[in-house]
């Protein structure tokens, strides 16, 4: 299925089709078991303000006061997945290691899981209470991690290497966080 989705979508393959891949290629790769523990929500408007992600959290106040939300968010392209864990979503140990544990190199793909310091990652999960924001990005030394280019031609790749490390990751943080 993948590589024709990216055929036909050329522009915002990276920001954020790759989210949406992913996505769906994880509720695919899941077992029945663990598809009735998670939920799987598709949020438009990230680009105007984070309007669905509003929406969302305010309709489903209760139950994200209790879920943690990850958000995938430009996970196409670069070779470092980085994981960011919010304020709240740092106290959550057993998510924190199941995280560290699920995602090792692959690919010329790893992992960098922040729950310490300083971060800020400006997409859609900026609206919910509880959450990591997930992206991949390139590093650039001296400079740090960035994402390439998003919603422009040459930043826009999408590649189906990324999408798999997501998938495979998230696909064993959820059977074990959720056991």
């Amino acid at each position: 299925m993948l590589p024709a989705f990216c055929a036909v979508f050329t522009i915002h393959g990276n920001d954020n089709t790759s989210g949406t891949a992913a996505l769906l290629e994880l509720a695919a790769a899941l077992s029945p078991r663990f598809r009735n523990e998670v939920a799987f929500a598709f949020l438009d408007k990230g680009a105007d303000g984070a309007g669905g992600a509003r929406g969302f959290a305010r309709e489903h106040a209760e139950v994200l006061d209790q879920k943690t939300v990850i958000d995938l968010d430009c996970v196409g392209s670069g070779d470092t997945a980085i994981f960011a864990a919010n304020k709240l979503a740092r106290w959550d140990g057993d998510l924190l290691a199941a995280l560290e544990e699920s995602f090792g190199e692959k690919d010329g793909m790893h992992a960098l899981v922040r729950y310490e310091g300083l971060f800020y990652f400006p997409g859609d999960s900026r609206k919910l209470r509880n959450h990591v924001a997930v992206c991949t990005a390139k590093r650039l030394s001296g400079f740090g991690y960035f994402i390439s280019a998003p919603r422009t031609k040459r930043g826009d790749a999408l590649e189906e290497r990324n999408i798999s490390y997501i998938v495979e990751g998230l696909k064993k943080v959820i059977e074990k966080y959720c056991v």
